[in-house]
């Protein structure tokens, strides 16, 4: 348990996480492979970077909230995940935007929501899916600091200080927008909380979906 073997410092980074389709896809938009999956259930294939994963744990917490037979499709790395999709032999792959920014901007993949519950500062034209209605999800991959449990008020008071100055800093924002991440700083309680909220969404989607890392 995060809550209890560690103390929340601060989240530094959120990754956006994009439901993505081939570019000359019959498939336009998520509404498009809702109906896809409501008119033929099961025949929806979505694939990630691996099983466990946020965004694989993000899909099935999206078969809950639809109510829809999807199917997912495991791979052992974005790129096996990619491949498939272009060639062609699953409908979508749900990912995190910095592993396939550079096919996005190439034009090869189109992608059609994503997971938080505000768009993208990276891909604004891009709805969420809490715009179509499901306004309880949200799916996003982040990066934050974790100090040992039980660490001393005064220093985590000095770390959280720390690092939400570097965080909020022009110079760390620009690193991070040339990596195409988007800089989120929370820290403290409210950063706790996240985790909290986080932990049981996503705790209740794997023994749900009985899912087992590899």
């Amino acid at each position: 348990d995060p809550l209890t073997s560690f103390e929340p410092v601060c989240n530094m980074v959120d990754f956006p996480l994009v439901f993505v389709v081939p570019k000359d896809s019959p498939v336009k938009s998520m509404a498009d492979m809702l109906a896809m999956a409501k008119a033929k259930p099961g025949s929806v294939t979505v694939a990630s970077a691996g099983t466990g994963n946020p965004t694989h744990i993000g899909f099935e917490v999206l078969k809950k909230a639809t109510g829809l037979e999807m199917t997912y499709v495991p791979f052992t790395g974005a790129a096996p995940a990619i491949n498939a999709l272009l060639g062609g032999h699953i409908t979508a792959v749900y990912s995190d935007y910095g592993t396939i920014s550079g096919q996005l901007k190439s034009g090869t993949l189109r992608p059609i929501a994503v997971g938080s519950k505000k768009r993208a500062a990276s891909l604004p034209d891009v709805p969420t899916i809490p715009e179509l209605g499901y306004t309880d999800y949200e799916a996003e991959s982040w990066n934050g600091i974790l100090a040992p449990a039980k660490t001393s008020k005064e220093t985590l008071a000095q770390l959280i200080n720390t690092f939400s100055t570097a965080g909020n800093s022009a110079m760390v924002k620009e690193k991070l927008a040339a990596l195409n991440l988007a800089p989120s700083v929370l820290c403290g309680p409210e950063y706790r909380a996240s985790l909290g909220r986080q932990y049981e969404r996503f705790g209740k989607a794997i023994r749900d979906s009985n899912i087992k890392t590899e």
